[in-house]
């Protein structure tokens, strides 16, 4: 009996990949990143996002239903390959803490100021063990009904900051040096799109897997369109202040009045994304605790679920002493942190698999 027997749709993954960037992205992207430029920056980390995501796909599907762990076995035996998986899963848990941290801080740091953050991770990290012991499913269809709030909340954003723009704002054009362009550039595809790694524990899981690619493609690519329109806009209202704020998106929905609406606009686009920061807890605590099971030939995942959410919760408490050191790390040190396990690994592991010619018809022979 399989560990997972659900299944989800080609587009139920390219919005699982939106709500892991778009999540993120009109909020939790930090000032500091490039200035003006900020919104190019954002469309050349896409563009090194769609490559990283190329390693991800051609795997998956040189081992179609296999998840890394499984590839893992396969490619560098059983020894060896429980090693690689525990280091991949590793990060999937250190990931998820860092992500709880952010979200819990970012609420606190906002708007309750006399609530302790760990009284807000903990309810988080609550929802998330819930789902996931529901299955992925459950996940994905929660993230389809999420992603309509987004994009709902996105438009309404847009409508009203877009008479706000000043132009001149965005002048001069690139007058940072190149180096530094694509430095941030590969911050923002590391802290928003290279994340998507987390789902090669979930592409095997998906129907139509001979267009995985496509869905997988189009998710970072939607993603990045949205991210870089939102940074854009941020630029335009809010000129060189953008690098001084730590949520640009949440200080231009300040600035907005909508009539004949009493409820305040960045607190309500702050719910929805903290909403947002469930499914992208609930998808690394899956790929985490599946591919535990999977590496421990476990009998069934949802036993690990209660014990690995309490772990991540220990590790979002002792990971970072501030929200200030968090942010320190996600713009200096996540960028590096990320590479092994975002290219590294993967790309690593198909070098592997190509030079030992190993694809899943032939892996019970070779392994």
């Amino acid at each position: 009996m399989p560990l997972e027997e659900g299944r989800i749709s080609g587009i139920q993954l390219t919005v699982l990949i939106m709500m892991l960037g778009m999540g993120s992205s009109l909020l939790m992207i930090s000032g500091g990143v490039t200035g003006r430029e900020a919104w190019i920056a954002m469309f050349l980390g896409t563009l090194q996002a769609l490559l990283f995501a190329l390693v991800y796909v051609t795997l998956a599907n040189r081992f179609p239903g296999k998840t890394i762990v499984e590839i893992n076995d396969i490619v560098y035996g059983p020894y060896l390959g429980k090693v690689m998986s525990a280091v991949f899963l590793w990060y999937l848990f250190h990931s998820a803490s860092i992500i709880l941290r952010n979200y819990s801080d970012s609420f606190t740091i906002t708007f309750l100021t006399d609530t302790p953050g760990i009284v807000l991770s903990a309810l988080l990290m609550l929802t998330c063990i819930m789902a996931v012991r529901l299955g992925l499913e459950v996940v994905a269809r929660c993230s389809q009904v999420l992603i309509s709030l987004i994009m709902m909340m996105y438009v309404v954003w847009t409508v009203f900051a877009l008479p706000r723009i000043d132009w001149g704002n965005y002048l001069p054009l690139v007058e940072i040096p190149l180096t530094r362009m694509l430095w941030d550039a590969n911050t923002l595809s590391a802290f928003l799109l290279a994340d998507s790694v987390s789902f090669l524990m979930i592409i095997p899981f998906v129907n139509e897997r001979s267009k995985v690619g496509l869905w997988v493609f189009s998710g970072i690519a939607v993603t990045g369109f949205f991210s870089a329109m939102a940074l854009f806009i941020d630029t335009g209202v809010l000129g060189v202040t953008t690098e001084l704020a730590v949520f640009p998106t949440l200080e231009v929905a300040k600035l907005i009045e909508i009539p004949l609406i009493r409820v305040p606009l960045d607190l309500s686009l702050f719910v929805i994304f903290i909403a947002a920061g469930f499914i992208r807890i609930s998808i690394y605590l899956y790929g985490a605790v599946l591919g535990l099971a999977q590496m421990l030939r476990g009998k069934a995942y949802r036993t690990f679920v209660i014990p690995s959410g309490i772990l991540i919760l220990l590790l979002s408490i002792i990971n970072f002493d501030s929200f200030d050191e968090a942010a320190d790390f996600i713009r200096v040190t996540a960028p590096i942190y990320k590479l092994p396990w975002v290219i590294g690994l993967p790309l690593l592991t198909l070098a592997v698999a190509y030079l030992r010619r190993l694809s899943r018809r032939n892996a019970s022979g070779s392994a």
